[in-house]
């Protein structure tokens, strides 16, 4: 069978706990003809003695500050996002950008008169903000070649190999972080194929608030509280005391 490569970007603490230092990474390090690389922005002498093996290799997150051209598409689809969702946290905060509600009057006239629908407006902004980026993460997609980017934070501040497997057509999938991130953090800044959500609530929000299908989403539970249900790595409370 024909070996594939799987890149996994995590940036948090919690993100290595759920996925590198779960049986996650031990089913995937078991899949013989699988190569996994692991991007993370800890790369040191124990991390790497931790987490690679003969099918895992460990590079260092690459970091690329995105345009002007580019933050501006993403404010406007931003703005839009909130004005079409109305859901309170996150309207609150782009009230308070400059020229919000001048934004929201001209959205309104030009979806009455256009007869766009805001998904479409919004698809339409997500392709010019990639279009004003460079080609991402070159040097890696040559190097590994991989057939699926799976990151572990929608919102991450550094989203260079999101865009650069969103550019060259690679799936993605992605996992919500925390339980509030669809509702309050706004639209994707890469719009992952699939993702792993925690439960139904979630997945009702990602179709409602970010379009996506129900084929597109999958229910996992909660990684972070796995640790409470392993009895197994709890002494007795009988020892305990």
């Amino acid at each position: 069978m024909e070996s594939k490569t799987i890149f996994i970007i995590v940036d948090s603490g919690t993100a290595i706990r759920n996925l590198l230092r779960t049986s996650v990474l031990k089913t995937l390090k078991d899949q013989g003809n699988l190569q996994v690389v692991v991007f993370s922005p800890i790369t040191d002498t124990e991390f790497l003695k931790e987490i690679e093996s003969p099918n895992v290799t460990v590079e260092r997150n690459p970091v690329h500050q995105s345009g002007f051209i580019f933050n501006i598409l993403d404010s406007l689809e931003k703005d839009i996002w909130a004005i079409h969702n109305n859901l309170f946290t996150f309207t609150q905060k782009r009230k308070k950008k400059f020229g919000y509600f001048l934004k929201k009057a001209f959205f309104r006239f030009f979806l009455k008169f256009s007869r766009r629908s805001p998904q479409d407006v919004q698809k339409f902004l997500s392709k010019l903000k990639l279009k004003s980026l460079p080609l991402l993460g070159t040097d890696y997609f040559k190097k590994y070649n991989p057939s699926m980017v799976f990151y572990a934070t929608l919102y991450s501040r550094n989203l260079c190999l999101e865009h650069g497997a969103k550019q060259r057509g690679i799936p993605s999938v992605a996992f919500v972080l925390s339980w509030d991130n669809p509702t309050s953090k706004g639209p994707f800044p890469v719009r992952p194929d699939c993702v792993i959500v925690w439960n139904d609530i979630l997945k009702r929000e990602l179709i409602r608030y970010h379009d996506y299908k129900e084929d597109e989403l999958f229910v996992s539970g909660v990684p972070q509280f796995d640790i409470y249900s392993q009895q197994e790595k709890y002494i007795t409370k009988k020892a305990f005391f």
